[in-house]
């Protein structure tokens, strides 16, 4: 028996990593480790890039990400944010005798493709810094896929020149009702989340029927920001050393202390990005009134500057 009571399955840069340790800190659920296992994704993803998924390995293998299950536990979570976009995810979840709660969260398209080309440009160092968003924009409006693939490394590539398809949030929402019916999928908006961050997990907790543990959560806490990096060359080489070295507690510490000297949170907002939000805004503004009427979410915040 697999106990996966809950699935954050997207979308990414939507607030998911805030909303994982929140439940985290605040039920007894059991998280995965790490938060995005991408276990049930495609064998050919980018994101599995040849380790063992559900296609290859299946759910036997899936139980190493809850190794540390805790005595008492009222079941798993794990919070993969690409999974929205899988219908190897779908396939996978629909052959679980109890299929769990999927929550999606979403935030502005516009804003969400904005935040996805900052964090591969500043967190993963995978964009030429002479490739603006203005530049980016154009060529996904244009179809252009060479100029993505000459200004963006693999894996950002592949991810960031679907952006278009990935904001078309109706299409990819209503694949999962199909799968697991409406009753199984719950909807949350980003920009209330972060708002009121107490009463999404009340909200999820009582989807669940689980408890939410006593205890504030503080809004402002910010969890996988997007830096803006001072010195991208010495940033490029920093991540190839990082990858060589093991995972452990001692890592997370010299990165937090690099960060704190390299990078500056908050958003990267820059002078010519305005106009690659407007054109976003435009491409989206249809999509997004069809998401309101057949969800039954208010998205009216949307498509503003």
């Amino acid at each position: 028996m697999i106990p996966l009571r809950l699935v954050i399955g997207g979308a990414p840069r939507c607030g998911t990593s805030a909303l994982f340790q929140w439940l985290t800190d605040h039920t007894n659920l059991t998280p995965s480790k790490p938060k995005e296992t991408h276990f049930l994704l495609e064998p050919s993803h980018p994101l599995v890039a040849g380790r063992p998924c559900w296609e290859t390995h299946g759910w036997s293998w899936y139980r190493r990400f809850f190794e540390h299950e805790h005595p008492g536990t009222e079941g798993w979570f794990e919070g993969s944010t690409h999974y929205l976009y899988s219908s190897a995810a779908r396939r996978a979840l629909k052959t679980l005798d109890k299929p769990p709660l999927i929550v999606f969260s979403l935030r502005d398209p516009a804003e969400k493709i904005h935040s996805s080309f900052n964090y591969a440009k500043h967190n993963w160092a995978a964009v030429h810094q002479r490739f603006s968003f203005d530049d980016y924009v154009r060529a996904l409006i244009d179809g252009d896929k060479s100029e993505i693939q000459r200004w963006i490394s693999p894996p950002a590539r592949s991810i960031l020149q679907r952006q278009l398809e990935y904001g078309r949030y109706l299409e990819h929402v209503r694949s999962w009702q199909e799968a697991l019916g409406s009753e199984r999928i719950l909807v949350l908006l980003f920009e209330e989340t972060i708002r009121e961050p107490s009463t999404a997990v009340r909200r999820i907790c009582n989807a669940l029927g689980v408890k939410a543990t006593s205890g504030p959560i503080d809004p402002r806490r910010r969890v996988n920001p997007t830096y803006r990096i001072r010195f991208p060359r010495v940033h490029r080489g920093a991540l190839r050393l990082a990858s060589l070295l093991p995972k452990g507690p001692w890592k997370s510490g010299i990165r937090q202390a690099y960060l704190a000297l390299q990078g500056q949170k908050g958003r990267v907002l820059e002078a010519r990005d305005a106009r690659g939000l407007e054109q976003l805004r435009a491409y989206f503004a249809p999509h997004n009134r069809a998401l309101s009427s057949e969800i039954g979410i208010d998205v009216s915040a949307w498509g503003k500057p």
